[in-house]
C-alpha cells in the first residue's frame, strides 16, 4: 500500500526522519497542480455523449445487436484517444436470447410488440409454436381483492409493474401468462420479483405503455387475445477490449531483486464493462451502467494527455452480469500467478497485474 497509497504507513515499518517542512511544502504544491492539470482534461461534454450513445442503444446485453455496437464504440474510442497495442479478446457464454413476440386482439390486424421478461433460472417464458388464445383480463396490482368474481383460469393476465410478486397470485388461479407495462413505477427492487429462483413455468412478457393503455381502454370490447413469443438458450460470442498507455523507461528505486526494472513494467489496470443488464433482456439500455464505461474513457484520455510513470492498462469487459465472466476471462487467459494456470498461459499473452482498479459507478451517490 504504502507504494499506490499517498501517506499510507506501514506500520511495521522503521520511524521516518522527519519531514522538511519546507519540502512538503512544495511537494503538495506540486500535486496541487497536477490535480488541477488533470481535472482541466476531464470533459463534460465527453461524458454526456458516451453515456447518451449507449443509453441510445436498444439492448447492451450479451447476444444482442447493441452489446455488438458498445463494443464497437469503445474500440473506436481507444483508438482516437490513442490508446496503444490495442488488442481484443473474444469468449462464450450462455444467454436468453428474445426471438420476439407479439400480441393481437381478436378480430384486429394490430400486434403489438412483446418482449420476454428473464427466465426463472433456466426456465424461459416460451410459449408453444402456435402460441396461445385467451381472455384478457386486467388485474392491476394483482392482489386477490382484485381477482374477485373474475375468471382467471385460462386468461391472459395484464398487470401494473410495482406489484411486487403478485403475478404469482395469477398463476395460481390459472392465468395462462401475465404481461406487464410500465404503470410509472420501475424499480430496480421491482424487477427482482419478476423472477423466481427456482424454474417455474410462468410465462411472463412485457409491453410498452401506450399499447397497455389502449388494451385498459378497450378491454370491455375484446373478446380475447393471441399471444405469441419465443426465447431460448443460446452460446454467443462477446468481447473484452484492451489498450496500453506504456510508462516511462526510467529505473524503477532500487529494490531487492527489481534493481534492473523500469518504472513501465509496473503495469496499473483500469476495468469498466460496457454491457447493461434488465429484466427484460431486449429492452436493456443500460444508462446507469454506462458511468463506468465514460468514467474509464475520460481516465484513457487524461492519463494519455500526462504521461505517467507506471503502464496503464486500460480493460473494457462484457458479461458482467453473467458472473462477470468478462474480468474472469480476462484473468484467466492473462493474469493468474499460480504455477498450474501460469504454466497454461503462453508467454507472449501473460500480463502481470501491480494494481486492478474497477469502475462502477452509479448516479446515485457522489
Amino acid at each position: 500500500l504504502a507504494r499506490y497509497v499517498p501517506g499510507y504507513v506501514d506500520p511495521e515499518a522503521p520511524p521516518r526522519k522527519p519531514v522538511d517542512p519546507v519540502f512538503e511544502a512544495s511537494r503538495i504544491a506540486a500535486i496541487n497542480e497536477i490535480n488541477q492539470s488533470v481535472a482541466s482534461g476531464v470533459s463534460r461534454g465527453n461524458t454526456e455523449h458516451t453515456i447518451q450513445k449507449l443509453g441510445s442503444l436498444t439492448s447492451r446485453v450479451v447476444g444482442y445487436p447493441g452489446n455488438r455496437e458498445a463494443f464497437e464504440y469503445v474500440k473506436s474510442s481507444f483508438q482516437t484517444i490513442g490508446l496503444e497495442n490495442i488488442k481484443i479478446d473474444t469468449f462464450q457464454v450462455t444467454i436468453p436470447i428474445d426471438q420476439g413476440g407479439h400480441l393481437t386482439v381478436d378480430g384486429s390486424v394490430r400486434q403489438i410488440p412483446v418482449h420476454a421478461l428473464w427466465p426463472n433460472r433456466a426456465r424461459t417464458p416460451s410459449l408453444p409454436p402456435e402460441g396461445i388464445n385467451g381472455p384478457l383480463v386486467y388485474a392491476g396490482k394483482g392482489s386477490w381483492a382484485e381477482f374477485n368474481g373474475r375468471t382467471i383460469d385460462g386468461a391472459i393476465v395484464l398487470m401494473d409493474f410495482d406489484s411486487d410478486d403478485r403475478y404469482l397470485n395469477a398463476r395460481m388461479l390459472g392465468a395462462q401468462a401475465v404481461v406487464f407495462f410500465d404503470n410509472g413505477v420501475v424499480t430496480r427492487g421491482e424487477a427482482e420479483q419478476k423472477s423466481e429462483e427456482v424454474p417455474l413455468s410462468i410465462p411472463r412478457f412485457w409491453i410498452a405503455v401506450e399499447d397497455a393503455r389502449f388494451l385498459i381502454d378497450n378491454i370491455t370490447d375484446i373478446n380475447g387475445v393471441h399471444l405469441v413469443s419465443k426465447t431460448t438458450w443460446e452460446t454467443v460470442e462477446t468481447w473484452n477490449v484492451y489498450g496500453y498507455v506504456h510508462g516511462s523507461n526510467d529505473p524503477w528505486p532500487g529494490m531487492d531483486g527489481e534493481a534492473r526494472l523500469s518504472w513501465r513494467d509496473k503495469t496499473i489496470v483500469v476495468q469498466a464493462h460496457y454491457d447493461a443488464m434488465s429484466v427484460v433482456p431486449a429492452l436493456a439500455p443500460g444508462s446507469e451502467s454506462a458511468g463506468g464505461i465514460a468514467g474509464l474513457l475520460q481516465a484513457a484520455s487524461v492519463i494519455k494527455q500526462y504521461r505517467p510513470g507506471y503502464t496503464y492498462l486500460f480493460l473494457a469487459t462484457s458479461a458482467h452480469f453473467q458472473a462477470l465472466a468478462g474480468v474472469s476471462d480476462f484473468v484467466y487467459r492473462h493474469a493468474r500467478t499460480a504455477d498450474r494456470f501460469l504454466n497454461t498461459i503462453p508467454e507472449s499473452q501473460r500480463i502481470p497485474i501491480d494494481l486492478f482498479i474497477g469502475l462502477d459507478f452509479s448516479s446515485g451517490s457522489d
